[in-house]
Order: structure tokens, then C-alpha cells, then sequence
């Protein structure tokens, strides 16, 4: 018989969703419990991080018009404009829409490396109606960098990438490129 969810312990895995990278064939996600009832998350809820790294894709293109340097080279490295971000929480083919003016789809040739996604359905098709009903909007609080102003923003999202202290890396020291 199936548990549910708020009786497993932080720490318990479960299958949740589906996902194929490239042509490997489709395999369930699996997720590692890694909170339950996460400060400013919402009431009662369980936070879920998957067991390991199930891809990878850049996180925001490069945007050759765009006047600074840095993301004219590497891509915008605002959270809030991140080609990722807007990826996690959709869903389907054509998920790509310009969040800035500058804006760039995430493209092989627009990466650093060949990690573009442009032409991958969103995140969030990998799960059923069933499912999708289960997660929840999440408010979560992102670092500005001091070229963006600094300080703090609060972004709501179904999916979103861990902090830097939730994956234990509290300690560093995160620059923009020269």
C-alpha cells in the first residue's frame, strides 16, 4: 500500500515524475526528501530534491546585444531572467519567451557549452495532471548581485534550483566575471 508522503522522514527517496535526456530512454525521477514544513515555504509542505543530478543545461544563454560584458559572454546571472528558471516551470515545446529585451533562447550555439535547450519540452512535462496537482507554488528568496542592486528578491515558482547553502556551499564567495 502507498504512503503518504508526510509520513516518510527527511532523507527517504520516492519516484515522482519522468525524465529523458536526449535519446536515453524515459526513467522516473527520483526525489530525496530534504525538508518538511522549510521555513517561508508553504504549510505543511515537503521539499523534494532529486537523488542526483539528472542533467545538465546552462543556465541562461549568452546575449550578444546586450551592452555589459559579462552577459554578453556568460548570459544574464539574475535568477529571475534565467532561461533555467523559465524552463523548470513549463511545459511543452516553444516554452521560450523573451523575459528582458536583451533575452537570448537557450541554443547550442548560445552556450558555453553544447547544453542548449531551446528544443526540449519544458520541465514540468515530465509529470502527469495527477502529479502536477501535488506541487506546489513556492516563494522562495534569491541574492541580487551588487551589479542588479543588491539586496534581495522574492520570486513564486513550482520548480526552482536549490541555494547555494541548501547544496552545503554556504562558504562561497560568488563573483561576476571581470
Amino acid at each position: 500500500m502507498a504512503k503518504l508522503i508526510s509520513t516518510l522522514n527527511v532523507g527517504d527517496k520516492i519516484k515522482f515524475g519522468t525524465y529523458k535526456v536526449e535519446n536515453s530512454s524515459t526513467e522516473p525521477i527520483i526525489w530525496k526528501i530534504a525538508a518538511k514544513n522549510h521555513t517561508g515555504y508553504p504549510v505543511n509542505s515537503v521539499t523534494l530534491i532529486t537523488e542526483k543530478i539528472i542533467d545538465l543545461r546552462g543556465f541562461d544563454a549568452k546575449e550578444p546585444n546586450n551592452a555589459r560584458i559579462d552577459q554578453k559572454m556568460y548570459g544574464y546571472n539574475r535568477y529571475r531572467y534565467s532561461n533555467i528558471r523559465q524552463w523548470l516551470n513549463k511545459s511543452g515545446l516553444g516554452w521560450f519567451a523573451k523575459q528582458h529585451e536583451t533575452d537570448e533562447a537557450p541554443t547550442n550555439e548560445l552556450m558555453s557549452e553544447p547544453t542548449g535547450y531551446d528544443n526540449v519540452a519544458g520541465f514540468l512535462s515530465n509529470f502527469s495532471d495527477k502529479e502536477l496537482a501535488l506541487i506546489l507554488l513556492t516563494n522562495i528568496k534569491v541574492v541580487l548581485n551588487t551589479l542588479d542592486g543588491g539586496g534581495f528578491e522574492n520570486l513564486s515558482d513550482l520548480i526552482f534550483l536549490p541555494s547555494v547553502s541548501e547544496i552545503g556551499a554556504s562558504n562561497i564567495s560568488i563573483h561576476a566575471p571581470k
